[in-house]
């Protein structure tokens, strides 16, 4: 591990964000710019560079140092995203942390909505809204867990509960990215990412929702998730999927140590069967078989009762209940028939739920504000959503 740059800034932090950078040579400036594009000034930024091949060192390198921003910029050898958010956690110095991906953009504002919730309240941390916009058409979409959110807040903006209180928390999308955690939280609990696997967020996700006393929801937008980008880990196909299986054997030796209360579990089994669909229909047609078979043996290797009740108090739909029954019963064909024609809704960004949310950024004359203080890309998707919301 090297140290490229560093700047301490103030003697005290509020807010550590980790920035894990792997060739993202064309986005990598506009999501710092994003990161800073409020008057929120007390942070640190850490991006810790995957071993790019590319210009993406460089670029961060030099955007610290024309802004003389607070914070590190570290390169190691390719380790995947898991190592650097690791060193990440070992390095940050602020109060609370949380992590973004060097290709999205960040709607900075929500932040300081977010540290005022944990400031004022006991809590282990908060998560706030995402949605995605395409790469090529700025198309916006929300989130596929939107009718979680909704679920939830029922038409409130911040819900503070238990687990136990409120289990369809572990059913929420498991992006890192959304959370702001206390550091001590973190520390105490010995958190990290488990190393050289893809899909780390969903194992650091069931971690943290096995060991979280109270955890707040922030009904507003964060992230803008980018999708459809070349070079994207998360819209290819091969082999990489199978990593989703060792995902699922980490999550069952973590829940196999701990007593999980079985509504808490079930929605975090929901979670693992949506993830493992997606991942079945990123698969190559020849190894697919294969994955739903190994995926199908390690779901029922969760308590028994964690997907019959999650199909009978929380599934959103029939083909929720109709995939959860196949999978209890092994029904091998008739996942693969599930894996093949998957609704876009169940894998894709839902188009048509988050349209109230998007009409909420619109209406709030403070996201303009922070919107026109970010890059050309940001007004583009802006314009995106207005279209989208008819206004």
């Amino acid at each position: 591990m090297s140290i490229i740059f560093e700047e301490d800034g103030a003697e005290s932090v509020d807010l550590s964000i980790i920035v894990p950078m792997y060739n993202t040579e064309k986005y990598i400036c506009e999501t710092l710019n994003s990161l800073v594009s409020s008057d929120f000034q007390n942070l640190e930024i850490i991006v810790v560079d995957d071993g790019s091949e590319d210009n993406s060192l460089q670029i961060a390198v030099n955007w610290f140092q024309q802004r003389k921003q607070a914070g590190k910029v570290l390169s190691h050898k390719n380790q995947g995203p898991s190592a650097s958010r690791n060193e990440g956690i070992r390095l940050a110095r602020g109060k609370y942390i949380t992590f973004f991906d060097s290709d999205d953009i960040c709607v900075a504002a929500t932040y300081r909505k977010m540290l005022h919730v944990l400031d004022r309240n006991p809590i282990d941390f908060v998560i706030a809204r995402g949605v995605s916009f395409d790469n090529n058409t700025q198309a916006v979409s929300g989130f596929p867990d939107s009718y979680v959110w909704d679920s939830i807040l029922q038409g409130r903006t911040i819900h503070i509960s238990t687990l136990m209180q409120e289990p369809r928390i572990a059913r929420l999308e498991s992006s890192s990215v959304l959370r702001i955690f206390k550091r001590e939280f973190l520390i105490s609990n010995q958190l990290t990412f488990p190393e050289k696997l893809f899909f780390e967020d969903a194992a650091f996700h069931a971690a943290c929702m096995l060991r979280a006393r109270r955890v707040a929801l922030l009904g507003e937008t964060l992230l803008f998730y980018r999708v459809g980008r070349e070079g994207q880990t998360t819209g290819s196909f091969g082999k990489k999927r199978f990593n989703m299986l060792r995902i699922l054997d980490i999550i069952r030796e973590d829940v196999e140590q701990n007593d999980v209360p079985d509504s808490i579990g079930a929605n975090l089994i929901g979670l693992l069967v949506r993830m493992v669909v997606w991942c079945s229909e990123f698969c190559t047609y020849d190894d697919r078989p294969t994955f739903i078979l190994d995926a199908v043996k390690r779901l029922n290797a969760f308590p028994k009762m964690w997907i019959p009740l999650y199909a009978s108090d929380y599934a959103y739909d029939d083909w929720e209940r109709e995939l959860c029954a196949a999978i209890t019963s092994c029904d091998y064909g008739k996942l693969a028939k599930i894996a093949e024609n998957v609704p876009e809704d169940k894998t894709d960004f839902n188009k048509n739920e988050d349209a109230s949310l998007i009409g909420a950024i619109l209406d709030n004359k403070k996201m303009h504000s922070i919107f026109k203080k970010a890059n050309r890309r940001i007004k583009n998707i802006t314009q995106s959503l207005k279209t989208r919301s008819g206004n």
